[in-house]
């Protein structure tokens, strides 16, 4: 559960990783119990990412690198460690070519996180003896890894990079991130219609910081009992605005985890007696078939009576979209 959801909910926060139990089990993965008893298995480059001291990164410690650079081999399928993962696709050693490369490594300072895969291109960066000065990771054309620093560090063009690997035939790379870049478009629409779409009580609420993130979480559920005292016409705002989120009942963005944790928080007979209720209109059928069939879904949906599963899934149907019919198919016929 993301921080901001936690703290909108009244939960603790969560000391370090560092400090939650650990063990290992027979396959070697290590088990970490997180504070609130539930486990997850790492595998040994997240552990020693986890356990990393090593500085976050900046284009000073990464500039000498690209200064000796005389050659570079690109490889497939990322880098661990210092590992190329991969098959070579080809070397480069065109002055000029290594001239665009190194404006395209460039880098804002600090970290971005860590992404949870090896990378889709390895770069071994190579001197005029051939000797490899460093192994960098391409992460979806957004990030790179050194094992020299701590997290990714964030390219200050990503598009320029990918587009290099374009010039030497390795196309893959710009055509994904072109297509996420499509995707992000949509996402955005989304999210703005998806704010538009907010009760009114919360829209002063909404104000973005620069990741395009709400603020003020921990004000909506207030600002909502004070708007509707009611508890049953909280839900309905709420199933209403759930309606509004990305349009599918499978698929989140994200943005509307609030919605669904404050919708969480209700008591299932609560959002029963609500759903009842006659002269329901259409988004709140919608926002509660993406509620119950959506995060959880096995759990939410067994505590439904069998005549409000099959309203939902009468409802869901009628939408035509195959994928949120399928769906469904987990509600009583």
């Amino acid at each position: 559960m993301l921080g901001w959801l936690r703290r909108l909910l009244g939960l603790r926060r969560e000391p370090p990783m560092s400090q939650w139990a650990r063990s290992t089990d027979e396959s070697g993965f290590t088990v970490i119990e997180r504070p609130d008893g539930s486990k997850m298995l790492v595998d040994p480059a997240m552990l020693e990412y986890m356990d990393s001291e090593a500085p976050q990164p900046t284009q000073a410690s990464f500039a000498p690198v690209l200064e000796q650079v005389a050659s570079v081999a690109v490889h497939d399928d990322g880098v661990a460690g210092s590992q190329l993962l991969g098959q070579r696709l080809l070397m480069v050693d065109d002055a000029a070519e290594l001239d665009a490369l190194r404006a395209s490594l460039r880098i804002e300072d600090g970290g971005a996180g860590h992404c949870m895969c090896h990378g889709d291109i390895g770069l071994q960066l190579r001197d005029a003896a051939g000797e490899a000065l460093a192994v960098i990771g391409v992460h979806h054309g957004r990030s790179i890894r050194w094992e020299a620093w701590k997290d990714d560090a964030e390219l200050v063009d990503g598009r320029s990079l990918v587009d290099w690997l374009a010039r030497q035939g390795v196309e893959e790379p710009l055509a994904e991130f072109l297509q996420s870049e499509a995707e992000a478009v949509i996402g955005r629409r989304a999210y703005e219609s998806w704010i538009a779409d907010a009760p009114p009580s919360l829209s002063k609420l909404l104000e973005v910081d620069d990741l395009g993130t709400p603020w003020h979480y921990e004000s909506w559920p207030e600002a909502l009992t004070s708007a509707y005292p009611d508890v049953g016409d909280r839900v309905l705002a709420l199933l209403a605005w759930h309606a509004h989120g990305d349009g599918s009942l499978v698929d989140f963005y994200g943005f509307d985890e609030p919605v669904d944790g404050l919708l969480a928080s209700v008591r299932t007979l609560t959002l029963v007696n609500v759903l009842e209720r006659p002269g329901l209109k259409p988004e709140h059928l919608t926002g509660a078939a993406r509620f119950f069939l959506g995060r959880d879904a096995d759990d939410r949906v067994r505590g439904l009576p069998r005549s409000l599963q099959q309203r939902l899934r009468a409802h869901v149907e009628s939408s035509g979209n195959e994928a949120d019919r399928e769906r469904a198919q987990r509600l009583a016929p």
